[in-house]
């Protein structure tokens, strides 16, 4: 998990996709770190381009943990891809309903 989120800062997310898949989530310990996982997974994937992946990464992170798609960092990633040229289905509703845009 820890490799994700530092190949992810230092601009090397396509390093850490391999990790991603290594990641089983039922044997993380807490909520907590399955959260942390989804973030960085979101992040991993936005960085990539892959829109679709990055919004399927916040969904889980919604149902896993509903407060962590509400922080700033999580709300701005979501809103970043509203502006992005793909359209996803439920999108819209998504960042309105965590508060990345007015309603």
């Amino acid at each position: 998990m820890y490799r994700i989120s530092s190949l992810t800062v230092l601009g090397t997310p396509d390093d850490a996709v391999q990790h991603v898949r290594r990641v089983d989530t039922a044997q993380l310990a807490s909520t907590e770190r399955v959260a942390r996982y989804l973030t960085d997974t979101a992040r991993m994937w936005h960085q990539l381009g892959d829109g679709r992946r990055t919004f399927s990464a916040l969904r889980a992170l919604d149902h896993t943990a509903p407060e962590e798609v509400r922080r700033p960092a999580v709300r701005t990633l979501t809103a970043d891809l509203l502006y992005r040229p793909d359209n996803f289905p439920g999108l819209r509703e998504f960042a309105a309903r965590t508060g990345a845009v007015a309603a």
